[in-house]
């Protein structure tokens, strides 16, 4: 493109400054700078995460100053945090208020913040799923969004060709909470509550079992690394257009355990009651989601969230060998600077065994 267009924009847009990349090299930094840009934010340690529920809204461009001054008067009023980003071209900003949804009241502010954009993305005649879907997570708020006559239109459709409501019942137009029961025995799946199904709630407990070993001091303890991954999927072979190694072994398997992504959700779900108890140190676990992970440290360096696999499978199969004991394979590596200096005394006898086919 023109060199000067990028600045001719800039200026006309009365912007701060506008950084430009006239080379393929440059533009590809760019990219992958905004598709990092949700993985980073979400590589918080805490038990605040910037997370997605009303990220797209959109409203019409030149009420996009408004839209911003608004939904920080909304998060000021909660005492609460935010980040805003990506693309304000078309009217949409991508805004992740930082909660804690394992507190009650975190959770209750998580749902009031929701609550109270949509009345102004409303008012704005905006949408609160510019970019997304509206299922899940805004059925609670698609009435005040689209109003009852369209809004009663999705319903009539829905049960034109679901009338059990059997496919994906309570999605977009289910029954909320103040409505009376239907009298004409039609059915009417319950809407979906955008608190219910959270990775983390009031009653997720994290019980790892075991005191760490190794330093967790700069990843809020090992609990905080292993809840830090979010699912953005990089390590599934998504880094390798960019020079990185993540991961390895999913790239040769191809099979969802052996990225990081699903080791690190093995194992955050083995210690939070999700599997049986103590899972994450049976022989299964160990051979099933640890063992092939080789070490390699790809995700440490290649995860924008910063998970560092590697770290957290020595961590666990140091307290499961404490446990049960190490077998047979992991004692002679273990011991292979000794293995090594017995079989260099001995090298005749040594050389005869490596020669014997």
């Amino acid at each position: 493109g023109d060199p000067a267009g990028g600045v001719t924009l800039a200026d006309d847009a009365r912007a701060f400054d506008a950084l430009e990349a006239h080379d393929a090299d440059s533009r590809a930094g760019l990219w992958k700078m905004r598709k990092a840009a949700a993985p980073i934010l979400l590589s918080r340690t805490t038990d605040e995460k910037h997370i997605s529920f009303i990220e797209d809204g959109a409203v019409p461009a030149e009420r996009l100053p408004e839209y911003v001054e608004r939904f920080r008067e909304v998060i000021d009023a909660h005492d609460a945090n935010t980040s805003f980003y990506a693309h304000a071209g078309p009217g949409v900003l991508h805004v992740r208020p930082l909660v804690n949804t394992k507190t009650v009241e975190g959770l209750e502010t998580f749902e009031a913040i929701a609550d109270e954009v949509t009345d102004f993305v409303v008012e704005f005649d905006g949408s609160v799923s510019g970019e997304h879907g509206d299922g899940r997570a805004r059925t609670q708020w698609n009435r005040k969004l689209y109003g009852d006559r369209l809004w009663s239109a999705f319903r009539d459709l829905k049960s034109a060709y679901d009338p059990d409501w059997l496919l994906n019942p309570g999605n977009v137009c289910g029954a909320l909470d103040d409505e009376p029961t239907p009298t004409d025995g039609s059915q009417v799946a319950p809407a979906h509550d955008m608190t219910e199904n959270l990775r983390f709630d009031p009653e997720y407990e994290f019980d790892a079992d075991f005191d760490s070993e190794l330093n967790w001091e700069n990843e809020n303890g090992f609990q905080g690394m292993a809840e830090l991954c979010h699912g953005c999927g990089g390590c599934r072979g998504g880094q390798e257009t960019t020079g990185g190694v993540m991961c390895p072994t999913y790239r040769a398997a191809e099979e969802e355990i052996q990225s990081t992504r699903g080791r690190a959700n093995a194992l955050r779900q083995a210690m939070s009651g999700d599997l049986p108890e103590n899972e994450q140190f049976t022989d299964e676990f160990a051979d099933e989601v640890l063992d092939l992970c080789i070490g390699c440290k790809g995700c440490a360096r290649d995860c924008p969230s910063e998970v560092d696999m590697a770290k957290m499978k020595v961590e666990v199969l140091h307290e499961q060998h404490r446990r049960h004991g190490a077998g047979l394979r992991d004692r002679l590596f273990a011991n292979i600077d000794a293995l090594s200096a017995v079989g260099s005394a001995l090298a005749p006898l040594s050389n005869l065994a490596s020669s014997v086919p």
